[in-house]
């Protein structure tokens, strides 16, 4: 077969016909014959399909309309154009065709320039068909690998940020700056995290920290809360902004009580390792939530005196011998029975003096 040249199936039971439809083609086509409908149908069906089908209705065993009908029926031939070539010439007899998906229909006796104007018209048709169902699959590929694509970046933003704070940033954009807002703050920290580290392979010591960070994250988000930052050993969590809780001080202070009873667990379960203790300082007030960095990297995170109040009341754990502290502001009312008073500390660069608490 040239390469250039469409291929054409004339399907009819009568050797005269073909030979007709044979010298009025062979010049600009190449010619597959096919004296049956079933023939037809393998021949339309095969790894070289012809480009076009010029259908007799008038055949034994399987009629042209037959033919038809399960070519369009078949997704691997139905846009191959059938042209029906036959004496029916009746208008019921044409209607049925084009009803079946027929493309065109030439009646007997036929008129060589008309067959091949037809011809011409329907290979043109297909192509620019063919062309059209090729742009919108590659479109529709593209559009696929892009949704992808945002997908996959939206998924590694969820896991260097809460997942919340992503949708959040995505939605508001660059205007999350200067937002001031009450809230919650817990930071903890491993105790004597570096000898540790010193004497253990960096892997295990990541799966260790992956592992407690894993657990401690899940009771900071069951009480509403998410993780801001994680500074090596340690972490900041924030608790009613910028996400709205009716009382983000309890949900602080429970997320807290819920880590602890993690250490326990995580300590029975290292049973041949020596147990690892943490410090938390838990403080509450206003901070300004917002994106924070250079031109060219940012990050989301919370800012102000509560947080600097938060850091230092969880480096006064070791001082005091607990594993929280939490300042007044932290109460609502009178302190839950489960509190027990520190009395007042003065905190490095503040002037006034915070009551603290532990439970």
């Amino acid at each position: 077969m040239e390469p250039d040249k469409k291929s054409v199936l004339i399907v009819d039971d009568t050797q005269e016909n073909i030979e007709v439809l044979k010298s009025i083609l062979h010049e600009e086509y190449v010619i597959k014959v096919a004296k049956s409908g079933a023939l037809a149908l393998k021949i339309a069906a095969s790894p070289k399909p012809p480009d076009l089908i010029l259908l007799d209705v008038m055949m034994p065993e399987m009629d042209g309309y037959e033919v038809c009908r399960q070519l369009k029926a078949n997704p691997q031939t139905r846009d191959i154009p059938i042209i029906f070539v036959t004496a029916k010439s009746e208008i019921d007899d044409e209607t049925n065709g084009f009803l079946l998906g027929a493309a065109d229909y030439i009646t007997k006796p036929i008129s060589p320039p008309i067959v091949l104007a037809r011809i011409k018209t329907h290979l043109a048709l297909k192509a620019s068909a063919d062309f059209l169902r090729n742009q919108n699959d590659y479109l529709e590929a593209e559009v696929n690998r892009r949704v992808a694509q945002i997908e996959k970046i939206e998924d590694i933003f969820g896991k260097v940020v809460d997942p919340r704070i992503r949708d959040h940033l995505l939605h508001k954009g660059m205007q999350m700056s200067g937002d001031v807002a009450e809230g919650a703050v817990l930071f903890c920290d491993i105790r004597h995290f570096t000898a540790y580290a010193e004497s253990r392979d960096p892997h295990q010591v990541i799966h260790f920290l992956n592992t407690f960070f894993g657990e401690a994250a899940a009771c900071i988000e069951r009480e509403g809360g998410f993780i801001n930052k994680y500074l090596g050993d340690a972490f900041m969590a924030v608790f009613g902004t910028p996400f709205e809780l009716e009382d983000c001080r309890a949900a602080a202070l429970r997320a807290a009580q819920a880590i602890r009873h993690v250490v326990t667990e995580l300590n029975a379960r290292r049973s041949n390792e020596a147990p690892f203790a943490i410090a938390m300082g838990l403080h509450a007030g206003p901070m300004v939530a917002g994106l924070v960095g250079s031109a060219h990297r940012m990050e989301f995170t919370l800012i102000g005196d509560t947080v600097n109040t938060a850091s230092r009341l969880e480096s006064l754990c070791r001082e005091h011998h607990v594993d929280i502290i939490l300042s007044a502001a932290m109460l609502r009312g009178t302190p839950p029975a489960c509190l027990r008073p520190l009395g007042l500390t003065t905190l490095r660069g503040r002037q006034q003096a915070l009551e603290i608490y532990t439970c």
